[in-house]
């Protein structure tokens, strides 16, 4: 088996609702729920790193389009992210899509390519793309996506049902068997009255501990001449 890192941190891969693939996904971050949930019963973390957007998802926040897939994430998916950077750029800006997307040099912006494939222009880099869940391949993102071609003048289209798949509709079913997984433990409403910085930190730890000098010397040993 193959897998990904995600440098932002453990986030669900969004499944169709109701299919094997999501039923599996649930019962896992139920699991993951429940143990975390048994951990701060008991006084511990679970010093595992999930994605913060994953913790505005459990508490019922719109997670913003920042929460895509983004190149460096190391996620499957990257384009998704770049494009809708791209889109939300023309719309500050107000240029003209249509030469900002013939333009060279998109693909060392938005994608984070070095070299000459850097010099590649979003319509060249979207020449074979459609409405698919990676752009490429995956989940048709509308009805005949496959058949959709990607360009300019739908970009924001694309954005928006990218953003429906990967931050609502694919990955609520996780999102709630988690919310089951903790309420299986803990049955009081309280734990959903933090933030969603404070509830990462409650459940996973500080994602940086600052240690002082003096818990550094209580909970080191130095052996072998040090």
């Amino acid at each position: 088996k193959s897998y990904l890192h995600s440098r932002r941190g453990l986030f669900p891969q969004p499944h169709v609702p109701g299919s094997p693939a999501s039923l599996a996904a649930c019962k896992r971050f139920r699991f993951l729920g429940r143990l975390m949930a048994k951990a701060l019963r008991d006084g511990f973390i679970v010093p595992l790193s999930i994605c913060a957007h994953f913790f505005e998802a459990v508490l019922g926040d719109a997670l913003p389009l920042e929460a895509l897939p983004s190149p460096g994430d190391g996620w499957a998916g990257e384009f998704v992210g770049a494009a809708a950077r791209f889109a939300a750029e023309l719309r500050r800006s107000g240029a003209d899509a249509e030469h900002e997307a013939s333009s060279s040099g998109w693909a060392a912006r938005y994608m984070r390519v070095s070299g000459a494939a850097g010099e590649v222009s979003f319509r060249e880099y979207a020449e074979h793309s459609s409405f698919l869940e990676t752009g490429s391949s995956g989940m048709e993102l509308c009805e005949g996506g496959a058949d959709r071609a990607l360009r300019v003048e739908n970009l924001e289209d694309f954005v928006e049902c990218a953003a429906q798949w990967w931050l609502r509709d694919g990955i609520a079913p996780q999102v709630e068997a988690f919310r089951y997984g903790v309420e299986d433990v803990c049955d009081s409403p309280a734990i959903w009255a933090f933030e969603a910085a404070e509830l990462q930190e409650l459940l996973c730890g500080a994602a940086a501990p600052q240690w002082t000098e003096k818990e550094l010397k209580q909970h080191l040993k130095p052996r072998g001449g040090y």
